[in-house]
């Protein structure tokens, strides 16, 4: 059966790269001072993060459900027999459920898939999903594993600034002040596809420790019962040093020898909550 696979750019896969992968795309729109742009077609984060500075007003919005409905009809109308669709987490957008209530029109060809991932390990679940395509398990057996394993990952973040969450309404003006008056640093943390607060400390350099020890418990407890050989490793970041991502790759290279490291950019549609400077690191588990 042919089977497309498509996502949208809150997975870090944008237009090139999904040629590539042969994944459909559909970008999340960016809106900068009332001016829609299209993450991975007409924006690059660097113009997100320089409008951030300039103190221009940004704000994301989900796809508008025309745009899905070119993308499924022209995959459908090349020969298509079945559509994937892997959203950004239902935690942070109404997206899922646009999806979903639009692919009813479709008569059963299309499946949105809720696995509860945004950024790395949404990319990894695209990733997994197109390898299930290749070895010829149908679309529902592919969805039914993508959303059973969906919860199988863990992300922690950091911010080196606390104005832009601030802004966007995650947290308090009072606490932002104290932040930057004390150097407190939050640690954030991605489960089940919601973005919540972890824990805070003292500057970078312990928030990145308590990540490194967060994640590590985690593979150790959580994730004891699921094979290491199916586990990524991952780091994200918006607009950080090369010096500093190596840093933090060694080390996690160190805590989980023998599983591969990668790095992405942090999509804009989470950036421009973060500004730049946020890292972020974790692991996920997928066939």
């Amino acid at each position: 059966m042919n089977i497309a696979v498509t996502t949208d750019s809150s997975s870090g896969i944008l237009a090139v790269e999904a040629e590539k992968m042969e994944v459909g795309f559909l970008p999340i729109p960016i809106i900068i001072d009332g001016e829609t742009y299209y993450e991975g077609v007409n924006i690059t984060p660097a113009d997100v993060y320089a409008a951030l500075e300039s103190d221009k007003r940004i704000t994301t919005s989900q796809p508008s459900p025309q745009s899905l409905k070119d993308l499924w009809d022209g995959l459908l109308d090349t020969g298509c027999e079945k559509i994937l669709h892997l959203p950004i987490t239902s935690a942070l957008s109404s997206s899922y459920a646009t999806a979903a209530a639009l692919s009813k029109e479709y008569d059963g060809r299309v499946r949105v898939v809720n696995n509860n991932r945004i950024s790395v390990p949404l990319r990894e679940a695209v990733k997994s999903a197109l390898r299930m395509v290749k070895n010829g398990m149908n679309a529902d057996e592919i969805a039914d594993r993508l959303e059973r394993d969906g919860e199988n990952y863990s992300v922690y973040i950091t911010v080196d600034t606390l104005e832009y969450l601030q802004k966007s309404g995650r947290i308090s003006a009072f606490a932002a002040q104290m932040g930057k008056l004390f150097g407190i640093k939050l640690v954030l943390s991605i489960r089940k596809g919601v973005i919540s607060l972890y824990s805070k400390q003292r500057g970078m350099k312990r928030s990145k420790k308590e990540m490194f020890r967060s994640l590590a418990d985690d593979v150790k407890t959580r994730f004891a019962g699921l094979d290491k050989n199916h586990m990524t490793v991952c780091v994200a970041g918006t607009c950080v040093d090369k010096k500093e991502i190596a840093e933090i790759k060694d080390t996690l290279s160190e805590m989980f020898p023998g599983r591969p490291v990668c790095y992405d950019e942090l999509p804009a549609c989470i950036g421009c909550h973060t500004g730049g400077g946020a890292v972020g690191i974790g692991v996920c588990f997928d066939e």
